[in-house]
């Protein structure tokens, strides 16, 4: 056989072989169809990076703390009435031992009953019909906290008498007496609680 027939030979075998094999090639291509990734997918790249869920916070992430909104309040002390009257309208701290618990009517409202926690002895007596030009409501200028009904039972309030407290709350007048008119049992916190320099001035 000459080398022409040869050549022939291989010429038509890669003719017929050639065309199976590239349709036989596209077959496999077209068997699996195309399909859409999901809507709501994530490439893995960008999935391996995104930060840990909330339940698997880092341990140097500190715990969840409240902010206080009388963090930066003066704390002053309830005896120094003359001073408490320049922080008239102004968030404040004041601490003091509480000495005795008044229940009184307010002329606008004389069905409900406040309680006044007063922080001396004057405070007491000026409350006596009597004293003071014989009006109770004659209140010689003492600091006192009002609680406003409802917001702590009677046998809670009694229970700080002779306490060492610190209110917080902003600095109201009554009857030209400087008063914090409770409306939160939060606001009041034992002085074991909050170890507090009282504002000298």
């Amino acid at each position: 056989m000459t080398v022409n027939k040869i050549l022939v030979l291989v010429v038509i075998l890669l003719a017929i072989l050639l065309p199976l094999r590239l349709s036989g090639a596209f077959g496999r291509l077209s068997a699996t169809p195309y399909q859409p990734p999901p809507k709501n997918s994530v490439p893995p790249a960008l999935s391996s990076s995104a930060p840990p869920a909330a339940s698997e916070a880092s341990p140097d992430e500190k715990p969840y703390q409240p902010i206080d909104p009388y963090a930066a309040a003066p704390t002053l002390s309830a005896l120094d009435s003359q001073v408490l009257l320049k922080y008239y309208g102004k968030d404040v701290k004041i601490e003091g031992q509480v000495t005795h618990i008044e229940y009184i009517s307010l002329y606008y409202s004389p069905a409900e009953q406040w309680a006044c926690i007063f922080f001396n002895t004057d405070g007491m007596t000026a409350v006596i019909p009597g004293s003071y030009g014989g009006s109770p409501w004659d209140f010689a200028s003492y600091f006192r906290i009002i609680v406003k009904p409802g917001i702590m039972d009677s046998t809670s309030i009694y229970s700080l008498v002779n306490e060492n407290i610190t209110v917080r709350g902003t600095l109201d007048l009554y009857r030209g007496s400087p008063v914090i008119y409770l409306d939160s049992p939060d606001n009041i916190i034992p002085k074991k609680a909050s170890q507090k320099n009282i504002l000298k001035q």
